[in-house]
């Protein structure tokens, strides 16, 4: 009876509970983590966005003085013999004849100007930048009825992984912020078709993006426009749809909803603006119209995501903190 009793008595007394507090440090840790990660990425969204900018607004530029500069760099290697001496005293195995090789009169400009004339004048040689060459595309004349783009200057490799490369931040920063929205706002029952397309057309954008560099307009002309159109076009549809789900979430999101009214307004307008200046011609400044135009439209579509972060640091809430304690 007594041991009955015991056990009963042994039944009956509290058992150990899970440290609450534990819990409570683990989800402090884990969301200063969160915070702290998602502080450091919008950071470097908007500067690698800036620098970004900064590429595509110099281009012509850069690319002149790269490519008239640089033409003949020529990289090498040491060559040795079977037991490891050098041959031919150190002679240096040449791989290229130089970063540019393409003869001049192979090169048509369609402004009206002579390619062998301008490679002498600033090269001292007539060589241009053929497919693929040089840091930066050709950029003595205009070689399309509409004169020079973005994809024209970024067909060498330097120059395709520096906008490549700065795209990254960007991009990641827009899918944070597409995958913390949806968790945020989206229903738990009816209504969710926003919120798919929302994600679909984000998972679109980086594909249309990343095939958009692999054809670049020196591999495939065609298929760079196309995917330049459907880069460009899956950003817009993702961003009107970001902001129609933030229309219907009250005032905290009204920041989303102003930022893609204005860069919709502007891309808008500059294209037509670009399209306007082109139709006075292929030569002087106005071979850049299209291209000015289509780096603006970059810009704006890589922006999105640093707009909105620089949007809350001038509003005060938590600077440039777009997590789980924003909003």
């Amino acid at each position: 009876m007594e041991c009955c009793c015991a056990r009963d008595k042994e039944t009956e007394m509290p058992q150990p509970r899970h440290n609450n507090r534990v819990i409570e440090v683990e989800e402090t840790l884990n969301d200063r983590w969160f915070r702290r990660t998602t502080t450091r990425l919008n950071q470097a969204s908007v500067a690698s966005w800036l620098l970004l900018s900064l590429f595509l607004f110099t281009q012509p530029w850069m690319a002149n003085w790269a490519n008239n500069n640089w033409w003949n760099y020529n990289a090498g290697v040491m060559v040795y013999a079977d037991d490891g001496s050098k041959m031919e005293s150190g002679h240096i195995n040449t791989w290229y004849s130089g970063t540019c090789s393409k003869p001049a009169h192979e090169l048509k400009c369609t402004n009206g100007e002579d390619a062998a004339e301008l490679a002498w004048k600033y090269r001292g040689a007539p060589v241009v930048c053929g497919p693929g060459q040089g840091f930066y595309g050709e950029a003595l004349c205009p070689s399309t009825w509409y004169g020079f783009t973005v994809g024209g200057y970024v067909c060498p490799a330097p120059s395709l992984a520096a906008m490549f490369g700065l795209s990254v931040c960007p991009i990641l920063g827009s899918v944070i912020y597409t995958i913390m929205i949806n968790a945020k706002l989206e229903p738990s029952t009816s209504k969710k078709w926003p919120f798919r397309i929302h994600s679909y057309t984000s998972l679109l954008f980086m594909l249309a993006f990343l095939m958009w560099c692999i054809f670049n307009e020196c591999v495939s002309p065609y298929l760079h426009s196309v995917m330049t159109v459907l880069t460009v076009g899956a950003s817009a549809v993702h961003w009107v749809i970001t902001a129609y789900i933030c229309s219907n979430a009250g005032k905290p999101w009204e920041l989303e909803v102003q930022v893609t009214k204005i860069v919709a307004v502007l891309a808008t307008t500059v294209m037509v603006i670009g399209a306007i200046l082109l139709s006075n011609g292929n030569s002087g400044y106005w071979a850049h119209s299209f291209w000015f135009a289509e780096a603006m439209v970059w810009s704006l579509t890589f922006g999105m995501h640093p707009f909105c972060v620089i949007g809350h640091h001038w509003r005060g809430d938590n600077p440039f903190m777009i997590g789980r304690s924003t909003h």
